[in-house]
């Protein structure tokens, strides 16, 4: 009983520790990292015109054809809400109340994971996975999409694998309908989402579970429709706005590389893809050993899914190309929790006995810390990873406000050129000071 007491102890100071730890990062990050180049679109084109100007249903109908400015830059769920966070206290243009929305899912994202590790469905090293991403939290801190549809997905994950445990047919549905939002929030979701619709398919035929499909017809119709919709609404956008980051040429070989590698720094992609591969190895050879049921592998299986749809879209329509960079974040916690499963994998088959059992939690232990340290020398709180120069931006355009007609003309000549790198201050002098910087920098 005190060995068990003394274990949930450590499990509650541990998970308490690195959750404190992340959100001195995200705070620190709030106060630090201006508004980014992709924040200021959003807010400025989408977020401002649905929400402060006559054209609401008008700019919702562009929006959802495709022809509206950056459409793909606009992930739809954070628009609402940051409009919905600006309307209900009356503050615009603030970082923190621009920012809120994503702050609101991380805390959501954290509780979740907590409560998963507290319970014992997940170890220490799936939670540490989980939670301990430098990237993640990076995007958690940045009024963008891709870490909703991630909190998103870890919700729906575990919703399905209570639906497998238990076999009630809510979680199934709640599972899928989650994913809808998560598409909401990122239509990049869709190729997460096909990946649990092929999984649930098969489970349906291994398991011939062909009464569920009887009793769950009308959710399963509705959310059949709603996917279609969320389709044509993908290819509109992707049509007018393809993403910068999805490449055909990297093949899916990188596809499953830059996946599985998504949270460690350049200096440990290497060991952590070995790492996890080990641990993939020994899984295949215990489950031949064993003859284990694939229901242990639900998210390991949705991983190789997904992997094999990306490769079969890429292969049959010709167009785009495989995700990379901040879009495999939205696959994210799949990965954390299949890597998870093998570790799960092993303590099932080796019972924690013995030499074997000592060599395990050594490893559990060896593979925590390794995320950690990935952790803490891939953290910067002082600038966002694909936005280096967002500082520059804010700092030249207040810059241009105190100098004036004073600014000689290649004042900012060591800076981007593109202009929508100022778009969002812009825009917040002019609503602070009633000035446009546009006539003091050179176009």
């Amino acid at each position: 009983m005190n060995e068990k007491r003394n274990h949930t102890a450590f499990m509650v100071m541990f998970s308490a520790f690195l959750i404190m730890m992340i959100l001195v990062m995200h705070i620190l990050r709030l106060r630090n990292i201006p508004i980014t180049w992709d924040e200021g679109l959003t807010y400025v084109i989408h977020c401002q015109s649905l929400f402060y100007s006559d054209g609401f249903w008008k700019g919702i109908v562009g929006y959802l054809s495709g022809y509206t400015r950056c459409a793909g830059n606009n992930h739809l769920l954070n628009t609402i809400l940051i409009g919905i966070a600006e309307r209900s206290t009356g503050i615009r243009f603030n970082e923190y109340i621009i920012r809120f929305p994503t702050t609101v899912f991380l805390l959501i994202y954290l509780f979740v994971s907590f409560k998963e590790y507290i319970e014992k469905r997940i170890t220490e090293v799936g939670f540490t996975a989980l939670i301990c991403c430098a990237y993640l939290d990076e995007f958690f801190a940045l009024a963008r999409g891709y870490a909703m549809s991630a909190a998103l997905v870890l919700i729906a994950s575990l919703f399905y694998m209570r639906w497998i445990r238990e076999k009630k047919k809510l979680f199934s549905v709640l599972a899928f309908y989650t994913l809808i939002i998560a598409e909401i929030s990122n239509t990049a979701a869709l190729l997460i989402a096909a990946a649990f619709s092929l999984e649930f398919l098969f489970d349906i035929i291994i398991n011939k579970k062909f009464k569920i499909v009887k009793k769950l017809w009308i959710p399963m119709l509705i959310y059949i429709m709603a996917q279609g919709l969320i389709i044509i609404h993908h290819l509109h956008i992707t049509e007018w706005d393809s993403s910068l980051y999805s490449e055909k040429e990297c093949g899916v070989g990188m596809l499953i590389y830059r996946t599985l590698t998504i949270q460690a720094n350049d200096g440990f992609k290497i060991v952590w893809f070995s790492v996890v591969v080990l641990l993939f190895i020994l899984n295949v050879l215990l489950v031949i050993r064993f003859k284990t049921g694939h229901d242990k592998y639900i998210l390991t299986i949705i991983l190789i899914l997904y992997f094999l749809i990306c490769f079969t879209a890429v292969g049959l329509t010709g167009k785009g190309g495989y995700p990379k960079g901040r879009v495999l974040l939205i696959a994210y916690p799949v990965v954390a929790l299949a890597i998870d499963e093998l570790f799960q994998g092993i303590i099932d088959k080796t019972k924690m006995n013995g030499k074997v059992g000592r060599m395990v939690m050594l490893l559990r232990m060896f593979v925590t810390g390794i995320i950690l340290l990935m952790f803490i020398m891939g953290t910067n709180v002082s600038k966002a990873t694909d936005w280096p120069n967002a500082n520059r931006f804010r700092d030249a355009s207040y810059e241009a406000l105190s100098l004036k007609e004073q600014t000689p003309p290649d004042h900012f000549s060591s800076i981007n050129r593109n202009m929508d790198g100022f778009l969002y201050w812009r825009e917040k002098i002019k609503y602070e000071y009633n000035i446009d910087i546009y006539s003091y920098i050179e176009e």
